[in-house]
C-alpha cells in the first residue's frame, strides 16, 4: 500500500491537466514497484482535488476531526 503525502498545482496552472499527469506518474512508478492499492487525503474543502481523485476511482474511506487553538472563529 502507499499514501501520496502531498500533491500540489498552483492555483496558476489548475485546470490544464497537471494533477492527473501527475497522478499518472505516481500510478507508473507505483505499478513498477508491484503496489496497487493508494490513499491520498485532501481537505474537505478542496472540492477540486476531490473532484480529481474521484475521477480517478478513489473513495472516501474514513474522516479525520481537528480542533485548532488559535484558529479564527468562524464567520456568522
Amino acid at each position: 500500500m502507499a499514501e501520496i503525502e502531498t500533491l500540489l498545482v498552483h492555483t496558476d496552472a489548475r485546470g490544464a491537466g497537471l494533477g492527473s499527469g501527475l497522478l499518472d506518474r505516481i500510478d507508473a512508478e507505483l505499478a513498477a514497484e508491484g503496489v496497487a492499492d493508494v490513499f491520498i487525503g485532501a481537505v474537505l474543502t478542496n472540492t477540486d482535488a476531490i473532484r480529481l481523485y474521484e475521477r480517478r476511482g478513489f473513495r472516501p474511506a474514513w474522516v479525520y476531526m481537528l480542533r485548532l487553538a488559535d484558529a479564527p472563529p468562524k464567520p456568522q
